[in-house]
């Protein structure tokens, strides 16, 4: 109980000194993701530990027929863009690619569609992306679409089916 406590301090603690929002972690934040496109979403804890030590993370499988924009959705946010202007993710895949966010503000039909490469260079690891707000945007979000490996609709896809992980979904001060 005294070590739980203490990681619960330190988290609290180091949110606080670097005003880091924690959206999801996979063990007691942010837990209501809901399937979006083609899978399910579904929280585990037997995923590779290396560079990701927390206990569990969220995973889908993708295949080739999966919809191109297949992965999970979380909703309930309140991110200020006037304060945060960046959203971190973790990442683990063996294809790289396009990952996806797509933020969106309730009652808004703006969305937007970020996206960061996930590099061939880090292909079995665990890989922090940092998708940047656009910086025109204003409306508060209130949802965020995970699309752990995003390709071009109707395109071909040069994957076999595979299982792809996120965690530690984070948004980041302003500077």
């Amino acid at each position: 109980m005294k070590k739980f406590t203490l990681i619960i301090s330190m988290i609290i603690t180091c949110n606080i000194a670097f005003g880091q929002i924690v959206l999801s972690n996979g063990e007691d934040t942010g837990l209501d993701w809901w399937q979006a496109g083609s899978t399910k979403v579904e929280y585990v804890d037997y995923h590779p530990k290396e560079g990701n030590p927390s206990a569990k993370c969220m995973t889908i499988w993708i295949s080739p027929d999966s919809e191109a924009w297949s992965g999970g959705g979380l909703s309930g946010l309140n991110i200020d863009v006037s304060a945060y202007n960046k959203i971190s993710v973790l990442v683990y895949k063996n294809v790289a690619g396009d990952v996806q966010l797509e933020i969106q503000s309730d009652g808004e039909q703006n969305k937007d569609w970020l996206k960061v490469w996930y590099s061939e260079d880090n292909l079995g690891k665990w890989q922090k992306l940092t998708f940047k707000i656009p910086e025109n945007r204003t409306a508060i979000i209130n949802n965020i679409l995970v699309a752990p490996h995003a390709h071009d609709a109707g395109q071909p896809v040069v994957f076999t089916t595979h299982r792809v992980y996120w965690d530690e979904l984070i948004a980041l001060p302003k500077e």
